[in-house]
């Protein structure tokens, strides 16, 4: 019993706080070649506070993948698609707003784009890997 423990611990603690560069290397490989400013590496490691188009975005992955490893664990794979729910209902607002007065129409269009994108890539990616990290942990229970 307290291997379970310990196995789910660790592969918590991966799939939370280390989802993150995961997230951010698959944002980096779906940014053209020619727009890249950084290496994977350092895409991957970097501290920086801007989290994009959509702010606190970080942290909402945090908890994303916190969520979905929690209800795939506890046997419950219907909570992903609460958590789906809540976090598309909660952005919906944000993703759809109308431009700011006196933005062109061609960048505003360009920006909702981005930040769509943004949020489809780096939703996908972090479902994924808790996921994963998830069945794994639970594939480790039966073996142990």
């Amino acid at each position: 019993m307290l291997i379970d423990v310990l196995v789910t611990l660790v592969l918590a603690v991966i799939a939370v706080p280390g989802g993150a560069p995961v997230v951010r290397a698959v944002f980096w490989a779906a940014t053209p070649s020619a727009e890249r400013r950084t290496s994977l590496w350092t895409a991957m490691w970097s501290r920086q506070t801007d989290d994009g188009v959509l702010r606190g975005g970080r942290w909402i992955g945090y908890l994303e993948r916190l969520g979905i490893a929690a209800t795939l664990l506890a046997g419950q794979p219907g909570g992903v698609a609460v958590i789906a729910g809540v976090k598309t209902l909660a952005r919906y607002a944000e993703l759809h707003s109308t431009p700011a007065p006196g933005t062109d129409a061609g960048q505003a269009r360009r920006q909702s784009q981005a930040a769509i994108e943004q949020f489809i890539i780096g939703t996908l990616t972090s479902f994924i890997w808790a996921g994963m990290l998830a069945l794994l942990t639970r594939r480790l229970w039966w073996v142990w």
